[in-house]
């Protein structure tokens, strides 16, 4: 397929469907591919959008999530050792995390690692506790592209997520406990300062 220059374009309305709800403006749109044309102004004009949903419209922010009860406890030891921090404010931490290191290399070997690990198996065979967590614009445009690319719902890409960072933390392999103390904790520890 040939790559498309946009050089035939037409200004439109256009609807960008997110989070339920569409962003509605007037952009510019190819008529040779379809493409609707996104720059600078557009970008800050999504952002105010969003800014704006978020403050009137919350709900659209929280995400229900199921995490065995197993998982939980891991949790609950997490909010101990950091005074004053809510379950929710680690989920999410856990969350920015993940999406942060998950094109590293070197994490990605990790994870797979504990993907086949016992950790990681003994929470898919659980039964799961489902909560609400409410996250804020910034990362839930994150989740929503890397789940759109994963072919995964929101939720269960948080889910996941989630699990495979809790793992690392319970897992007694010298390596994997390596990675958790070296790379993990200190990103935990600077995003529930902010928290």
């Amino acid at each position: 397929m040939k790559n498309c220059e946009h050089l035939n374009t037409k200004k439109k309305r256009i609807n960008y469907p997110f989070l339920g709800t569409d962003f509605s403006y007037n952009g510019l749109v190819c008529l040779d591919c379809g493409a609707s044309l996104w720059n600078k102004e557009r970008e800050k004009a999504f952002n105010n959008w969003l800014v704006k949903l978020y403050k009137q419209e919350q709900y659209r922010f929280q995400m229900q999530i199921g995490l065995p009860e197993s998982s939980l406890a891991c949790v609950e030891e997490l909010s101990r050792r950091y005074f004053g921090v809510t379950k929710a404010a680690i989920l999410k931490a856990l969350t920015v995390i993940y999406i942060e290191l998950m094109n590293d290399g070197r994490f990605k070997q990790i994870i797979r690692k504990v993907t086949d690990g016992e950790v990681y198996q003994s929470f898919q065979d659980t039964k799961k506790e489902r909560f609400k967590v409410l996250f804020r614009p910034l990362i839930i445009i994150d989740i929503q592209s890397i789940s759109e690319l994963t072919n995964r719902t929101p939720s269960k890409f948080v889910e996941e997520s989630i699990l495979k960072i809790l793992s690392l933390f319970i897992e007694k392999d010298p390596m994997l406990k390596e990675f958790w103390e070296k790379e993990i904790k200190s990103k935990l520890e600077t995003i529930l300062k902010a928290a």
